[in-house]
C-alpha cells in the first residue's frame, strides 16, 4: 500500500510515484551539466531522455514480471497502468545501457563511453531517490524487525504501512549509500583520466557493492525460477564486479602494471567474494546473526571495490 499524495478529478498520485517522477529529472539534470562541460551535444541527451524512460522501466518491469508472474493474469497485465508489484533496480541501469548503445547504433550519439561517464553521478543519484520511495509504500523493508524503542526511526528502521511493527529500513540505507556513491562520482568525473567508460565503469562496481548488501537484507529479494538462494541483484551485482575486475586488469597489464600486483588483487578480491559468500549463508541458516554477518558481508564488499580498483591505479595513473 502506498501513501497518497494527492487525488485530482479521481486521478490518484502517490508519494512514492511522484519520488520515482522525481528521479528522471534529477538524473537527466546532472547528465546534462556533465555532458556540457566535456564538451557533448545536447541533442544527444534529448534523444536520449525518451528512449531510457521507455527502455529503463521497460526492462525493470520485465523482469520483476518474470520473477513474480504468480501475481500477474498476463504478462499485459504487469504494464498495465495501477497494476500493482514493484521493479528491479537492475533493470533500471540495464535498460539505460541499452538505450545508450541503440543510440551510438543509430550514431545519434558520437562517443557513447564518454556520455555514459557523464551519467554516472547522475544514475546514482537518480537511483537514491528510486530507493527513497520505498518509504511510502511496503518494498524494500529488512529481515529484521526492530523492537528497541531507541532504534525505531530512520536511518535504523521504517514502519511497515499498515502494520505496528518496524523494520530494518534498507531502502533508507540504500539510499544513503547510491548519493554517497554520487559524491564520489562527482569527484572522479572532474579528474577524468583513462579510457573514456571508466568512470562508469567504476560506478558498476560500487553500485553492484551496494545491491549486494542491500538485497541481502531485504525481506522482499528477487529470485529467480531456479534459484532461491541468492537473489537476481545478487547474483547480477556479482557478475557485474566480476567484468568490471577482468576490464581493470587487462588495461593494467597494456598499462605496465605488474603481473605480481594483478594476481595480488584478484585474490583479494575472491577472498572478498568469499566473505560475501559466506555471510549470505551464515545470515540464511541462522537469522539472529545477522548483526555479524552483514559486518561480514561489508567487509567483504569492501574488499571487492578496493582490489578492484587496486588493479585500476596504474591505469589511472597513466591516464591510458
Amino acid at each position: 500500500m502506498s501513501a497518497v499524495a494527492l487525488c485530482i478529478s479521481g486521478t490518484v498520485l502517490t508519494w512514492d510515484t511522484i519520488l520515482i517522477a522525481l528521479a528522471v529529472p534529477a538524473c537527466f539534470l546532472a547528465l546534462w551539466s556533465a555532458y556540457g562541460a566535456w564538451g557533448g551535444r545536447a541533442a544527444a541527451v534529448w534523444a536520449l531522455l525518451p528512449l531510457s524512460c521507455l527502455l529503463s522501466p521497460g526492462v525493470s518491469r520485465l523482469m520483476f514480471w518474470y520473477c513474480h508472474q504468480e501475481q500477474f493474469s498476463s504478462l499485459a497485465a504487469a504494464f498495465a497502468p495501477g497494476s500493482a508489484g514493484g521493479f528491479c533496480l537492475s533493470g533500471v541501469v540495464m535498460g539505460f545501457v541499452l538505450a545508450v548503445a541503440l543510440l551510438r547504433l543509430a550514431r545519434l550519439v558520437p562517443d557513447g563511453p564518454l556520455l555514459l561517464d557523464c551519467a554516472a553521478p547522475g544514475l546514482a543519484l537518480g537511483l537514491s531517490l528510486l530507493r527513497l520511495s520505498a518509504l511510502f509504500n511496503g518494498s524494500c523493508r529488512g529481515k529484521a524487525v526492530i523492537t528497541d524503542e531507541r532504534f525505531q526511526k530512520l536511518p535504523f528502521a521504517a514502519a511497515v504501512p499498515g502494520g505496528t511493527e518496524f523494520r530494518f529500513a534498507s531502502f533508507f540505507i540504500g539510499a544513503l549509500l547510491f548519493l554517497i556513491v554520487f559524491g564520489i562520482l562527482c569527484a572522479l568525473l572532474t579528474r577524468r583520466r583513462g579510457r573514456r567508460g571508466d568512470v562508469f565503469l567504476i560506478f558498476l562496481l560500487l553500485y553492484s557493492a551496494v545491491e549486494l548488501l542491500i538485497d541481502s537484507s531485504r525481506n522482499d529479494a528477487t529470485y529467480f525460477h531456479l534459484n532461491a538462494f541468492v537473489s537476481v541483484a545478487q547474483i547480477l551485482s556479482g557478475v557485474t564486479m566480476l567484468g568490471v575486475l577482468i576490464v581493470f586488469a587487462r588495461r593494467s597489464a597494456r598499462a605496465g602494471g605488474g603481473k605480481r600486483r594483478r594476481v595480488l588483487c584478484c585474490a583479494a578480491w575472491f577472498l572478498g567474494l568469499c566473505f560475501a559468500g559466506f555471510s549470505e549463508y551464515l545470515v540464511q541458516r541462522h537469522g539472529n546473526w545477522q548483526l555479524g554477518c552483514y559486518t561480514l558481508m561489508s567487509i567483504g564488499a569492501l574488499i571487492l571495490i578496493v582490489s578492484t580498483l587496486a588493479v585500476y591505479r596504474p591505469v589511472w595513473e597513466s591516464g591510458e
